[in-house]
């Protein structure tokens, strides 16, 4: 429907998405985990939708700073949530179902923020920089997050812990310590190795952005 509009369905989609949104954040506050999760994702992709709103309609639609300031109080409150499991803090194969709840809550907020950057770009504004997020896990590998079964992600995620003995997960921060060269340090490149399409683009937009996007100085305190 979005795909084939035309102008006259392009208006009615677009009020229907408003209404969804301003239902979603009022409500959002008063979720469990998992539905403030799906929330946030449905807000990210309706704010995609409003901002690109059809491939007849190239140019930026009618996504404004409001909304991105309501989208980005609802990133900041996922934020508030736990980021990091207590397992992956000290090296230990959590429980799968947390696993997931929490990298899809990580994968969002990094979609927020390549969403933020496309918004600056479009409107000649500042890079939005996540230093908020540079203490969390990069994107998980492509073996663990496309796993389809409990016994594929265990026996997965205890051969990943033995390649990570060392330092630990690779830090989302650690993106932009990547310095330009033929060269590579040992821990970006075993992340490399593992990365999914997600995560290989998310490189790409931090090595693009020259670090900005993703600062490696970031630390939770």
């Amino acid at each position: 429907m979005w795909e084939g509009s035309t102008d006259p369905a392009g208006g009615l989609i677009e009020q229907t998405i408003k209404r969804e949104m301003e239902r979603l954040f009022n409500e959002y506050r008063s979720y469990d985990q998992a539905t403030l999760i799906a929330a946030f994702q449905a807000l990210l992709i309706y704010s995609i939708i409003l901002l690109f709103p059809s491939p007849q309609k190239p140019s930026p639609g009618t996504f404004n700073q409001v909304t991105l300031v309501s989208l980005q109080d609802v990133g900041s409150y996922v934020m508030e949530t736990n980021l990091v499991l207590p397992a992956e803090s000290i090296h230990a194969r959590p429980c799968w179902e947390e696993w997931v709840l929490v990298n899809v809550k990580r994968r969002t907020l990094m979609s927020l923020y390549c969403f933020e950057w496309m918004y600056a770009k479009l409107n000649s504004l500042p890079s939005y920089p996540c230093t908020e997020i540079g203490f969390i896990p990069a994107p998980a590998g492509k073996i663990l997050w496309g796993a389809r079964t409990r016994n594929e992600w265990e026996s997965g995620y205890d051969r990943w812990l033995g390649r990570w003995t060392v330092g630990g997960f690779y830090r989302l921060g650690e993106l932009a310590e990547v310095q330009p060269g033929p060269e590579i340090d040992s821990r970006t490149e075993r992340w490399l190795e593992e990365a999914d399409e997600f995560g290989m683009m998310y490189m790409a937009l931090v090595n693009a952005t020259e670090g900005y996007l993703c600062l490696a100085t970031s630390q939770r305190t």
